[in-house]
């Protein structure tokens, strides 16, 4: 998208709606989702850059979700443990970069998302 949020305030929390998803990596439970569902939330209804941004961290999530069950019981076989690492590392470095863009006031769309769910 061409589209740029200008509001200082929505870039704020766009930021963090995106690296709440790293909440998880810290050991807080279900973090990876609570965190963008809480700060998406509080704020969708006030800020659209937030509403757009908040969806778009959590259908990220879901999809991440979805990818990681799969490629566990495909690791059963061996297959699936190269996935596994992969995705992994997609779900740490894309809340990140998409946490730059936001603070820049850039509508990120991450990849990888194969459906929406919000």
């Amino acid at each position: 998208m061409d589209r740029i949020e200008t509001n200082h305030t929505a870039k704020q929390w766009g930021l963090c709606v995106h690296l709440s998803a790293l909440s998880g990596w810290i050991g807080i439970p279900l973090g990876w989702m609570l965190g963008p569902l809480v700060v998406w939330s509080m704020k969708k209804d006030q800020l659209a850059f937030v509403a757009d941004q908040g969806s778009e961290a959590i259908n990220f999530q879901i999809n991440m979700f979805v990818f990681m069950l799969v490629s566990g019981l495909a690791s059963m076989i061996l297959i699936g443990i190269p996935f596994l690492i992969l995705f992994s590392l997609a779900s740490l470095i894309c809340p990140i970069i998409a946490a730059i863009e936001a603070s820049k006031g850039n509508y990120y769309r991450y990849p990888m998302i194969k459906f929406r769910v919000v």
